[in-house]
């Protein structure tokens, strides 16, 4: 679709159209343009990045079924996306069921998951645990096959999806990565920074620290380890232990969204709060609660639980034929104190999942 103003909407449909484009519908409605990005390969988020204003559909034709597969829902980031989820299968009056595998060492279960939405579904919704296990590429193929099948948040290499929603992980460490750059210059005395991320196996995981480091390569600021751990909160706090015993005066800890948490725990524990400063290499309410209380400096944020509605969307969009990208997603920002998103952008503190949706 590309940049697509309401003038040029509502000359379309004069212009002879029997019925009301979508987008005009949408505009009647009172639907909001919503600015995203997309990239011009969307099987490769290194290739140029384009703006997109995006116009929501108003309603989708019929009352299809959709099944969605997540790596987890034990952390805050995945019960955003969750929350997206139900928002949209119930604004768009779609049937939605999820199942999560456990964490990203659940490449089995996930493929086998995938395929159980054969026969169940009209489209599948893949929160990957892998971008590149063969067993998953398999899945995919398989499953694409008999309906489309949407990449949700994380990336994939398989070339068989219909659509792509999500961000670029690189740049989401590049955030992080010239946020501490512009703090610690390479004229400043050498500093050093930890690092507690995702599992190995994860495809974010890698693409993050590879932002991370390409961004900090220049600066006064040097990774002295990386530690790596499901994202679970007891695995994670069990990771930030291990980093801290081992480097207690590190000045610079930068962590998942968990990880940090713990830290802030840890620190205020043991009297040290405001010792080191803290960076989450992703955002949750409780990174929000922590930049609130002063605590954590900053994060990105690519807003989980827009792609949650974006994954709902795109998955009707396939099924109907009228997909306008095959890769979309929200503008990453870097977010501090003085800037945080509203705090109804993420999942309420109440909200609970909903695995299934009528």
């Amino acid at each position: 679709m590309g940049l697509i103003g309401p003038l040029a909407v509502m000359t379309a449909w004069a212009a002879g159209a029997e019925t009301p484009p979508p987008q005009a519908i949408a505009q009647a409605k009172g639907a909001v343009p919503i600015a995203l990005e997309t990239h011009a390969d969307p099987f490769d988020y290194r290739s140029a990045v384009s703006p997109v204003l995006h116009l929501p559909l108003p309603r989708a034709r019929q009352h299809w079924r959709l099944c969605a597969v997540f790596p987890h829902i034990k952390d805050e980031y995945w019960l955003s996306v969750a929350y997206g989820m139900a928002q949209e299968a119930r604004r768009l009056d779609v049937a939605l069921t999820i199942s999560e595998t456990g964490g990203y060492r659940s490449v089995d279960a996930q493929g086998a998951r995938l395929r159980g939405c054969v026969g169940k579904a009209d489209a599948a919704i893949l929160g990957t645990v892998s971008f590149d296990s063969p067993q998953i590429a398999a899945a995919i193929a398989d499953v694409s096959d008999e309906m489309p099948v949407i990449a949700a948040v994380n990336d994939v290499a398989s070339r068989a999806v219909a659509v792509k929603v999500g961000v670029s992980w690189r740049e989401m460490g590049g955030h992080v990565g010239r946020y501490l750059a512009a703090e610690y210059g390479p004229r400043q005395a050498a500093q050093q920074a930890v690092l507690a991320t995702g599992p190995r196996e994860a495809g974010w995981v890698s693409f993050l620290s590879e932002g991370l480091a390409a961004a900090l390569a220049h600066s006064g600021l040097s990774l002295v380890e990386t530690g790596w751990a499901d994202t679970g909160t007891q695995e994670q706090l069990r990771l930030a232990e291990d980093l801290l015993d081992r480097h207690p005066d590190i000045p610079v800890f930068i962590g998942s969204a968990p990880a940090v948490e713990s830290v802030v725990s840890l620190l205020r524990s043991e009297g040290r709060l405001g010792a080191m400063r803290l960076v989450a290499t992703y955002y949750t309410q409780a990174i929000r609660r922590g930049m609130m209380r002063g605590r954590i400096d900053a994060a990105p944020f690519d807003d989980p639980a827009m792609q949650g509605r974006l994954a709902i969307e795109y998955a009707v969009r396939a099924i109907e034929g009228t997909v306008d990208h095959r890769q979309i997603g929200p503008v990453i920002r870097l977010v501090t104190r003085t800037s945080l998103p509203p705090a109804d952008a993420l999942a309420p503190a109440g909200f609970r999942p909903e695995f299934v949706i009528p």
